[in-house]
């Protein structure tokens, strides 16, 4: 299992997330990989009760890969509870302390935040990911 070869992503070993997760994308649609030989896409078609499936060609396949993982990279891949905003405003009210501590990149976190409008609740010390620093929050706007 690719996540036990490569923990946390692969960050240790320096593979990128788009890498890491183009290398579980593959393994997870094995019966269309073309890279794959013929009996390992057989063997994962009846693993997953599949049928038979053809493999795509390198490009259409490159693609799908691509495509995916683009998709984690937009807004449209998180969400939301209809609560977290006023849990956000009672607990800044009521004086809590609130953090955010996440395995997510940079990049990701800062989509979350932006796009959701949650970065005002936080300062960059509130902040915790594993592997970045927070250069990108001070292009963030603070909103009152």
């Amino acid at each position: 299992m690719l996540f036990t070869q490569y923990p946390d992503y692969g960050k240790e070993e320096g593979i990128s997330i788009y890498q890491f997760w183009k290398m579980v994308l593959a393994e997870m649609y094995t019966p269309w990989n073309p890279n794959k030989s013929e009996l390992e896409r057989q063997a994962a078609a009846m693993d997953g009760q599949l049928g038979q499936r053809l493999p795509l060609s390198d490009v259409c396949f490159e693609k799908m890969i691509h495509e995916i993982t683009r998709h984690f990279e937009t807004k449209q891949a998180y969400r939301i509870f209809d609560d977290v905003i006023p849990f956000l405003n009672q607990c800044q009210d009521n004086h809590v302390k609130m953090c955010v501590a996440s395995n997510a990149e940079a990049t990701i976190m800062k989509l979350i935040l932006q796009e959701f409008e949650l970065h005002p609740y936080f300062t960059p010390h509130d902040v915790f990911l594993n592997d970045a620093p927070f250069w990108w929050w001070i292009r963030l706007e603070k909103v009152d």
